[in-house]
């Protein structure tokens, strides 16, 4: 007699990094989209950012508000204390320089990002059906419900290692578009346990290992706060440059992605890094966005097209996308 077990169901974790108070309405926002999809997420609070400068913990204080019960038991929190090495470490170190050219200042970033695994391999999760989305506090899930249910079940029936998902950037604010697209990886975690930096940090995605969906499945919300608390993201980020105000202001009046100045100088006509403010009634618009419009940033100068038509650079840009 042989017996037959059935698979054990797929669990779907979340994980992402937190910088500070600046980053609470985003945090909600990300909970709010994610909570028909994912089990659990993993949020990491380290008391050093990413320029090495002590901050201090400060998850407790922001879930401690009462917008956030609702989530709380399906939380685990990562608390970290390390400050990221100096990217001259990175320079020298022969395992990280073959990176150095290549986005070396994510890498500390992404330390502390994969610390969740640590911390996933010390709370006995189930290494073989978890799988853990190794993603940024702005990268959402928000996939259809049919690109949902099919991705679970090619989890189930092949097991792959790693599957990427589609990337979608918005800019500024929720409804505000640009054509940049990326990949986000998805990761088994016992594949991911082994050699972590060199597996998930540095992750590249064949075709085939890239999921078939009917549309984006994650959305990047690049830079959404207030300006208020824009600058705040600056000074925290892990670029090895920080952005100034001129450059984000800029970036509101024409509505474009915050670059360096020195980037304007030549833009071409389908240019990535433009945005177009979309109506919240469009399909691109997530559900969740109407429902908390609230929360709408409003960073983007609402005279933008106007504003490019009178400027030599972006009159280029004067129609926007359909």
């Amino acid at each position: 007699m042989f017996l037959s077990f059935e698979p054990l169901p797929i669990t779907l974790i979340s994980s992402f990094s937190i910088s500070g108070l600046h980053e609470c309405d985003m945090l909600f926002m990300h909970l709010e989209a994610e909570s028909n999809f994912v089990d659990r997420w993993i949020i990491t609070d380290n008391t050093f950012d990413f320029h090495r400068r002590d901050k201090g913990h400060c998850i407790d204080s922001i879930l401690n508000a009462p917008r956030f019960q609702c989530y709380r038991d399906r939380i685990f929190i990562n608390k970290v204390s390390f400050p990221s090495p100096h990217t001259r470490y990175f320079r020298a170190h022969p395992v990280y320089q073959p990176y150095y050219d290549t986005g070396y200042f994510f890498i500390p970033e992404q330390l502390q990002r994969l610390s969740a695994l640590t911390y996933m391999l010390h709370n006995n999760f189930d290494y073989d059906n978890t799988y853990i989305l190794v993603a940024d506090l702005d990268e959402f899930y928000v996939p259809s419900t049919s690109d949902h249910t099919q991705l679970l079940a090619h989890l189930e029936k092949s097991a792959p290692t790693k599957v990427g998902l589609i990337r979608r950037k918005y800019h500024l604010d929720y409804h505000n578009i640009s054509m940049q697209f990326r990949i986000t990886p998805l990761v088994n975690l016992a594949w991911g346990l082994i050699s972590p930096f060199t597996r998930i940090a540095q992750a590249r995605f064949t075709a085939s290992e890239i999921f078939a969906s009917s549309s984006h499945m994650i959305s990047e919300y690049h830079n959404c706060f207030l300006s208020t608390h824009l600058l705040d993201k600056f000074r925290s980020h892990p670029h090895t440059v920080s952005y100034s105000y001129l450059e984000f202001k800029l970036a509101s009046r024409m509505n474009h992605v915050v670059v360096p100045l020195e980037k304007l100088t030549n833009l071409p006509t389908d240019a990535d890094i433009r945005c177009e403010i979309l109506h919240l009634s469009d399909p691109l618009v997530h559900p969740f966005v109407r429902k908390n419009r609230h929360l709408l940033t409003g960073s983007v100068d609402t005279s933008y097209i106007s504003n490019r038509k009178s400027s030599s650079i972006y009159n280029s840009w004067c129609n926007p996308r359909a």
